[in-house]
């Protein structure tokens, strides 16, 4: 369980995908408005190297803000799954949340769940090395994990995942088709994850849910819980009006 302190003034904001410049502009703002500040990432940095990693780590220390950072199906899950190996880069204000991880701010219990199917799994990700096909998904048994998170902490109030469910969005949309051509698997489990999100979030039984990866800003109702999807380096601070 990671602790933020209430005094703390809690961001969310969507994938990084190297968007340098709007990163720094947003941390900026941050650290304007004044006060402790802790910032949750939610995914896909390019993280693959520990090089990857060090550089990401240099560019958020330049500001007073302490970060957890989620796994998105872009970045190695070695960081994220192994706690020996996360556990060299993590300090003070740096932390990995682990495939599921829970974080207290005062009153408030945060769940949240990391990974996702790539569509481009089957494919070199430019010059950096291949995709994690294997381990790089949403765990299958985070149901069953959640429910003992569950009786170990109590009830959750908001779920953060990397992936979630825009409701009118379809699987066999023309970009994943593209893709499906080479890879036969790729429609049936994007399938088999959008049922398993469904269950995650009935099993978390949060009012609020957040999540990224699909670079687009949108908000709606799915089993009486608020989502809210967050484009690219797009920020929010959670249960406040802007969210």
């Amino acid at each position: 369980m990671h602790i933020i302190p209430h005094s703390h003034r809690v961001y969310l904001m969507g994938d990084f995908h190297g968007h340098t410049e709007r990163l720094k502009e947003k941390l900026q703002e941050i650290t304007v408005a004044g006060g402790p500040s802790a910032l949750i990432l939610l995914g896909d940095y390019d993280a693959h190297t520990a090089s990857d990693i060090d550089q990401l780590k240099d560019l958020l220390a330049a500001y007073s803000v302490d970060y957890y950072l989620l796994r998105g199906n872009h970045d190695n899950p070695l960081y994220w799954q192994d706690r020996g190996i996360s556990s060299l880069f993590e300090d003070s204000y740096f932390h990995f949340l682990h495939e599921l991880d829970c974080i207290q701010w005062g009153e408030s219990k945060i769940l949240t769940v990391n990974g996702a199917v790539s569509v481009d799994r089957t494919c070199i990700r430019f010059d950096r090395g291949n995709c994690w096909p294997d381990i790089e998904p949403v765990p299958k048994d985070a149901v069953d994990q959640i429910q003992k998170l569950r009786e170990q902490h109590g009830e959750f109030d908001v779920l953060i995942s990397h992936t979630g469910i825009i409701i009118g969005k379809t699987i066999k949309s023309e970009f994943t088709k593209s893709f499906a051509s080479t890879d036969e698997t790729l429609l049936e489990d994007l399938e088999k994850e959008r049922d398993l999100m469904q269950r995650i979030q009935i099993a978390s039984g949060v009012e609020r849910h957040y999540f990224g990866h699909f670079h687009q800003s949108w908000r709606g109702e799915k089993y009486d819980t608020d989502c809210r999807c967050l484009d690219i380096c797009e920020i929010i601070r959670p249960g406040y009006n802007n969210d």
